[in-house]
């Protein structure tokens, strides 16, 4: 073990290790997949769709305000 791989309290860092021998090798594949690409991938598209629905909440917002507005106006227009 090389000083690199101890973390600063002197424990050595866990890193994936190969499967042991009852782990198939599609559980293990399947394991390292979820972990550096699925996991992530659901954390970014959450975020996605908690922006679009912020974003659209806004946007419907401020267009009925500019529509009710636009309506008063021209109800007194043609008043």
């Amino acid at each position: 073990m090389s000083l690199s791989d101890t973390s600063p309290s002197g424990a050595a860092k866990k890193q994936d290790s190969p499967p042991r021998a009852g782990t198939s090798a599609q559980k293990w594949v399947w394991h390292a997949f979820a972990k550096s690409a699925l996991v992530p991938l659901v954390l970014v598209e959450t975020v996605l769709i908690a922006v679009y629905l912020l974003t659209n909440a806004t946007i419907r917002d401020a267009n009925i305000d500019y529509l009710r507005t636009q309506a008063d106006h021209e109800l007194t227009v043609s008043a």
